[in-house]
């Protein structure tokens, strides 16, 4: 499926805002959603920069000008996860959070029904 950036930054924003501060319960909830903001709308610019569309290009996810095939890139960070596990990334003020195979799943259906 083909999809622009609009609709990848829309279902980032509601995976972030349904999967990672759906599970903060208190004041750090509203702390990190706004820390959070400033780089998902940078998401665009790091999509569009030179050296991210030529990796798109190199590996057939960039059609045309602006749209990025979302199922060749949901199957490569799913080979990624497979052969890797599961990734950690530390949020200030919650922690390790951990990514794996569920949450690319989860992350393609917030795009693809953006």
């Amino acid at each position: 499926m083909l999809v622009n950036i609009s609709q990848i930054k829309s279902g980032a924003g509601r995976y972030i805002d349904a999967e990672v501060l759906g599970q903060i319960a208190d004041w750090r909830k509203w702390v990190v959603g706004a820390f959070a903001l400033p780089y998902l709308n940078k998401l665009d610019e790091l999509l569009n920069s030179p050296a991210v569309r030529e990796v798109l290009g190199q590996v057939g996810a960039m059609s045309g000008g602006e749209l990025i095939d979302i199922d060749k890139l949901r199957d490569m960070f799913l080979a990624q996860a497979r052969e890797r596990g599961r990734v950690s990334i530390n949020i200030p003020l919650v922690g390790p959070y951990f990514i794996g195979e569920p949450d690319i799943m989860k992350m393609y259906e917030y795009i693809v029904t953006s």
